[in-house]
This record gives structure tokens, C-alpha cells and sequence, in this order.
């Protein structure tokens, strides 16, 4: 996942403080090109969306992708619009916005 990217780089920066403790000297003189990290993150996202849909979207039929609200009715039914689905398991996914906080 791209979010996981993110979190990689930026847990990979941090550790330039801790290079040190491993024999690698200039840590200090790293610098993060925010603007080529989050071009990077961006083109990750969409590789990733273009490959989801064009693996599981494209060949569905209308029993398989349907396209509704859909409500969680416990943990292994829900309803789409009219229909009532039932599952072993049910995975919710939202998506996520990113929020950048002020300085």
C-alpha cells in the first residue's frame, strides 16, 4: 500500500539520527525532498488503484460487482440496495484523505 510507503520513508529519515550507533557517519547531511517523496507516493497510489481495477473490476459480472450504498447488518452479513449478503468474512474499506497539519 502507499500509505505504508509513506510510512517506510518517513521511518527511514528518522533513523539518519541513529546511523551512528552502526558506524555510518553523515547521517546529519541526509535531506528529504518532500515534494520527490510524495511524487513518488502519488505514482505508487495510482500504479496501485490501476492494477485493482483492472484486475478485479473489469471482468466482473453483476452478480459479483455491485454498486450501491451498503449497510453492515453484523459481522457476516450486509445489504447492498436491496440485496442481502452473507460472507464468512466482510472487509470494510473506506479509503483515507490525508491531512497535513499546520507548521
Amino acid at each position: 500500500m502507499p500509505s505504508k510507503v509513506a510510512i517506510h520513508l518517513a521511518d527511514a529519515y528518522q533513523m539518519r539520527d541513529k546511523l551512528k550507533r552502526y558506524g555510518v557517519s553523515g547521517g546529519d547531511a541526509l535531506a528529504l525532498d518532500r515534494s520527490a517523496a510524495l511524487e513518488h507516493v502519488r505514482d505508487l497510489r495510482d500504479t496501485f488503484v490501476d492494477l485493482v481495477l483492472a484486475n478485479t473490476t473489469d471482468e466482473m459480472d453483476d452478480d459479483h460487482l455491485i454498486e450501491d450504498y451498503a449497510e453492515l447488518l453484523d459481522a457476516h452479513r450486509l445489504r447492498v440496495g436491496e440485496r442481502e449478503i452473507r460472507a464468512d468474512a466482510i472487509v470494510v474499506a473506506t479509503g483515507a484523505r490525508s491531512v497535513v497539519p499546520p507548521a
